[in-house]
């Protein structure tokens, strides 16, 4: 492609008349008898060579889990819970943008039978670097108050990939899914970070929290890390903004598109990439 670039750039410097080289015998041959300029002819060049895009398949590294490591690129399977094309029921409220089964169907875009651990796993092996989760405040145990504390870690872009009745792929970032239930506003984020759900004791064992929680993705802020109790670890992945999922704190005011969520049951691919 440089070549093929610099051939080009040559050719227009001819095209364009440079009289600093010496005029070719060719070019001379081509000079007009009636006195005016004369005509160059650009020298034939060959088409640019037409390389096939190289083929990247992602490896699968746990079950339903996949990874490309070189194109910092994660992947898990999943399906739509929840039913927002019900005219009888359109506003599905959402505290959670994936979780695994048999937790929070019922308020989340997309359900996975991948384990939260397993996909923290595989996005330190395609070379992110995980931080803290979110911890939503309150008070500590001297009564003190805590302030809300946003997850850090790298950012994470999150897209759901699935095929619509045409056939065709579609690829929507998660956030363009969600809007607001009386302005239809759509939803405007800093995006996902990747906290990392903290190890709790669990039973006299430590165990990563969200294997228990099921919170892989979230879009509400369930960690409460200072307490260094059960279940308080937080998601894997986190909102940038911290809000509470109960509703005598912050009042809950997303809900999922109807015009770019999938319909109820569609399988669906998580990415989980740089932004």
């Amino acid at each position: 492609m440089r070549a093929w670039t610099i051939a080009v750039i040559s050719a227009c410097l001819v095209v364009a008349g440079c009289k600093s080289a010496a005029p070719s015998p060719h070019e001379e041959a081509m000079k007009p008898d009636d006195g005016r300029p004369p005509v160059v002819v650009a020298p034939e060049m060959e088409p640019p060579q037409v390389v096939e895009p190289e083929v990247v398949e992602l490896k699968e590294v746990f079950p339903h889990v996949r990874a490309d490591v070189d194109r910092h690129i994660v992947e898990f399977d999943g399906s739509v819970p929840i039913d927002c094309h019900d005219p009888e029921t359109p506003d599905v409220y959402l505290e959670v943008v994936a979780c695994t089964k048999g937790t929070r169907e019922h308020e989340t875009l997309v359900v996975t039978d991948a384990k939260p651990s397993h996909v923290h796993a595989a996005l330190l092996l395609a070379g992110f670097q995980s931080g803290t989760p979110g911890d939503l405040g309150g008070r500590a145990a001297d009564g003190s108050k805590l302030e809300r504390m946003a997850p850090t870690g790298d950012p994470v872009r999150v897209t759901i990939v699935y095929q619509n009745d045409a056939g065709e792929t579609i690829e929507t970032d998660a956030q363009d899914m969600i809007k607001h239930v009386d302005s239809g506003e759509a939803f405007k984020t800093k995006g996902w970070v990747f906290g990392g759900s903290a190890f709790v004791d669990y039973k006299g064992r430590e165990v990563y929290d969200a294997d228990g929680t099921g919170l892989l993705i979230g879009l509400a802020t369930f960690g409460v890390p200072h307490l260094k109790g059960p279940t308080f670890g937080g998601e894997t992945l986190g909102l940038a903004e911290v809000f509470s999922p109960e509703a005598a704190v912050d009042e809950p005011i997303w809900i999922a598109d109807p015009s770019t969520t999938p319909k109820y049951r569609t399988p669906v691919v998580v990415r989980l990439s740089r932004p």
